[in-house]
């Protein structure tokens, strides 16, 4: 399966975007639905190059401090792509203790991990994934599983910006787990027979109790995202 394409501009993307951050927080779900870049190869699984060598690739910006739920639309490919991540996280207002990733399916208190739901959506698994998560020497630590992610032990207090990057098999998804989502939660074009994930993001916060289950919480105007970046050595 490989991420839907969305073809407007970055300042389109950024209206849709506020007005997703603005109901989702007062819904208080901490829900972003946003779409996928361009996708270079499908069924790339497996893929052992450096970050910056992917030719599949997502890049998003977010401000620390609150918990985010993203949720991803996906097209049936049959097979699975592998796609690079890269997290750049504003630390200005809070402190770069660390971050927590996991996937799975539904949104705030009815988000439930991929493990439990459908375990072939996952952090580059088998491990040790190659390549294996990394960050630009913010934390000390990775603990990297097939579907959760933690970076932790922060290096330093004035850590303005941290980037941490990291992969995602999508596989194809069976249509049930659209059923962990309401109707307005679903993306709009998810087409027949595709389904969604969850990337649950927890930025410069403690590491939550692995139960998952807390609120989510977001913040008006606290994210900026962007996609359509297909080769990493354009952040460079």
């Amino acid at each position: 399966m490989y991420l839907l394409p969305k073809k407007t501009s970055f300042l389109t993307s950024f209206l849709a975007l506020a007005v997703a951050v603005f109901t989702a927080y007062y819904a208080r779900a901490g829900v972003i639905v946003q779409y996928a870049a361009d996708t270079d190869i499908a069924n790339n699984d497996d893929f052992t190059g450096p970050f910056n060598s992917f030719v599949n690739y997502v890049s998003f910006l977010n401000f620390a401090g609150f918990e985010h739920d993203y949720v991803w639309a996906v097209q049936p490919s049959g097979g699975t792509t592998e796609y690079a991540f890269n997290i750049s996280a504003n630390f200005s207002t809070v402190p770069a203790e660390a971050i927590y990733l996991e996937l799975g399916f539904g949104v705030g208190e009815n988000f439930v991990s991929a493990a439990s739901v459908f375990s072939d959506l996952d952090f580059d698994a088998p491990l040790p994934g190659i390549p294996a998560p990394s960050s630009d020497k913010v934390w000390a630590t990775v603990n990297h599983q097939a579907h959760r992610i933690q970076y932790s032990d922060g290096l330093a207090d004035d850590v303005i910006y941290g980037i941490a990057e990291f992969s995602i098999d999508v596989p194809d998804l069976p249509v049930s787990v659209n059923d962990f989502y309401t109707s307005s939660q679903l993306p709009a074009n998810l087409p027949a027979g595709g389904g969604v994930f969850t990337l649950r993001t927890r930025i410069g916060l403690a590491i939550p109790e692995p139960s998952g289950a807390a609120l989510s919480v977001l913040a008006l105007a606290s994210i900026t995202m962007m996609i359509g970046l297909r080769k990493a050595t354009k952040l460079r």
